[in-house]
């Protein structure tokens, strides 16, 4: 209904490029390319700089999903051709297609001048997401540059220090983030050193660095969660409890809170209490209904209500159990096994 609506409209005003733009999106949803080419070509007779830049754009996406990677690589590049540094996603997909073809040095310094342009999430996802060691050696090298290069610019130590994270240099990171703070102080510049020191096992300095974030921004719900986690692993668990209440009067709308907090309050024995949390978010969040459910049959069995315990696990692993649970002595563990082994009889 939605391309007949459209096409109506591109016969009343055939000029106006985001019908194009809008129809050639669902041809290319449906996988319907050729379709979506034509779209694209009528695209290009338009005198508009924003919709050449998109129809060449489209011409290459088509292309790079249908493994056509060279051909796809000449579409954005005509882009940078005409307009230069005008689209960084020109540079960004153009990097995407490079990867494929493992011509990596090139792919990076498309994902760098992607970064450079406007921060391109496509390009800072690629970052983040790199795989092949060849990859990550030259990009780790072409962002250590970069910082050379612009010693004043933060952004470029940031790149530098989420790439050395996310491949688990944390010592790396920690230092470049520090040197980001020392250009310009901010509190996820902190988050991000707390995460690090969290994530190589130093809670104690994750402790600090996340306070330091919080002392600059007490509105950003994420630090609480944050700190609520490093609570968690040193078994402060009411301090946690009431990081994830912080956290849910910031974003009250949301089930992980609620999901995170009835983890917690079962962790710190207070079942019935977390039952509330529990059920409150399959409530607003039936995604969340198998973990929820294996949750609530955890705080039953340590209720003392097998039947209830019961129930609630069938609900999680699809199938009602083929045997009598005799006790509530079962651990975390015997329910993640589907209870297949217990204390009483089976």
């Amino acid at each position: 209904a939605a391309i007949k609506d459209y096409s109506q409209a591109i016969k009343i005003d055939p000029n106006y490029y985001q019908y194009l733009r809008d129809r050639s999106e669902l041809y290319f949803e449906t996988k319907q390319y050729s379709l979506a080419d034509e779209d694209y070509m009528k695209m290009l007779k338009i005198d508009k700089n924003e919709a050449i830049i998109l129809a060449y754009l489209g011409l290459g996406r088509n292309l790079k999903e249908q493994g056509k990677y060279e051909q796809a690589i000449e579409q954005f590049s005509k882009i940078i051709t005409l307009y230069g540094e005008e689209s960084s996603l020109a540079f960004s997909f153009r990097a995407e297609s490079e990867l494929k073809l493992k011509q990596y040095e090139q792919a990076v310094v498309d994902i760098v001048k992607a970064l450079e342009i406007d921060g391109d999430d496509k390009a800072y996802n690629m970052l983040t997401n790199l795989k092949e060691p060849e990859a990550i050696d030259l990009m780790r090298r072409k962002l250590k540059l970069q910082t050379i290069f612009y010693p004043n610019q933060v952004n470029w130590f940031y790149y530098l220090a989420i790439f050395e994270e996310v491949n688990s240099q944390y010592k790396q990171a920690i230092a470049t983030y520090k040197k980001a703070i020392s250009i310009v102080p901010d509190a996820l510049l902190n988050r991000r050193i707390a995460s690090c020191y969290f994530d190589s096992g130093d809670d104690a300095s994750a402790l600090i660095y996340i306070n330091e974030a919080i002392a600059a921004d007490s509105t950003n719900a994420d630090y609480y969660d944050v700190r609520s986690r490093i609570y968690q692993v040193r078994k402060e668990f009411d301090l946690a409890i009431a990081d994830m209440d912080k956290y849910i009067s910031l974003v009250p709308k949301t089930p992980f809170g609620y999901f995170n907090r009835a983890i917690l309050k079962r962790l710190n024995k207070q079942y019935t209490q977390a039952l509330e949390d529990y059920y409150f978010v399959v409530a607003i969040d039936p995604d969340y209904s198998k973990a929820v459910y294996h949750g609530i049959a955890r705080c039953y069995m340590y209720l003392g209500d097998s039947i209830e315990a019961r129930k609630n696990y069938e609900k999680v692993i699809g199938y009602t159990l083929d045997f009598q649970c005799a006790c509530c002595s079962c651990s975390d563990s015997d329910l993640d096994r589907g209870l297949s082994s217990c204390g009483g009889q089976l």
